[in-house]
């Protein structure tokens, strides 16, 4: 399975501004899709679950909330909106209107020294008479987003949840830049117990012999390793990534491991 390059949505702090790059219509003000790395690199297939099932053409639904891949890693950062699906014979087309940081974290949230930096986690809206983008396929789609929604302008909160498998920024600094997301490296985790304060995870680690099979990474004292993540830190978390806990049907030795969606695992993991 070969990601391609895909479509973003670059935001300026005042949401005034939008620029679309969408690989399949270039439309208006979209240009070309820029090179990445999964341009050179072959993501490999899952060894159990068809994690392709979950973006099959009848899954779509006007009103859903979708990640899509972003130029800059290849990794489902963005959010976007879908207003119309149009089926044809086994074509799709796909109209979206991606979703806009609203800039309202809490006070006592960290943020980026980098006002262009991507935020995965917080608060968004569609924005008001945002330009359609159109698509052909599900190629730039990682999974569907299930948003809480708040308020009466309809914003969408999306934060890590119980049970979901997440990135974090190894290393995270407020200093990291947009420009740096290519040579990023990533820590992966289970989401164990979120409260208004803070949200424990599970460290996850790679299973020998398998390209997308995780496991929770223990200590040497053979318990999990864990961390609490302070609220005031929810930049921390890049991305989700989409997830299968395997059971003995899978394989008697891999059950309570998860199968996670290859391309949304960071690349340096399947190299």
């Amino acid at each position: 399975v070969k990601v391609e390059s895909t479509a973003k949505v670059n935001l300026d702090r005042s949401n005034l501004v939008e620029k679309k790059k969408d690989p399949v219509d270039h439309i208006d003000d979209v240009s070309a899709p820029s090179a990445s790395v999964a341009d050179s690199f072959e993501v490999p297939d899952p060894s159990f679950y068809q994690f392709d099932d979950e973006r099959s053409h009848e899954k779509f639904e006007a009103g859903q909330i979708w990640a899509f891949y972003g130029d800059e890693d290849e990794l489902p950062k963005y959010y976007g909106q879908i207003k119309e699906v149009r089926r044809i014979d086994s074509t799709i087309e796909l109209q979206v209107i991606y979703l806009t940081g609203c800039w309202r974290l809490p006070e006592k949230i960290v943020r980026w020294d980098d006002e262009d930096m991507i935020i995965s986690c917080g608060r968004f809206k569609v924005k008001p008479n945002g330009k359609l983008c159109t698509y052909h396929n599900t190629n730039s789609i990682s999974h569907q987003v299930h948003a809480s929604v708040v308020g009466k302008n309809k914003y969408y909160e999306i934060y890590p949840r119980v049970g979901e498998i997440w990135a974090l920024y190894r290393g995270w600094t407020t200093k990291l830049k947009r420009s740096d997301l290519k040579n990023c490296e990533y820590d992966i985790v289970e989401v164990t117990e979120e409260v208004d304060s803070w949200i424990d995870v599970s460290f996850l680690e790679k299973v020998s012999g398998y390209s997308s099979v995780f496991k929770c990474k223990l200590s040497s004292g053979g318990t999990k390793m864990s961390m609490t993540i302070d609220r005031t830190e929810l930049l921390k978390f890049s991305h989700k990534i989409p997830a299968f806990k395997l059971t003995e049907e899978h394989d008697s030795n891999l059950k309570g491991f998860w199968e996670l969606d290859p391309g949304a695992i960071p690349v340096h993991y399947l190299r």
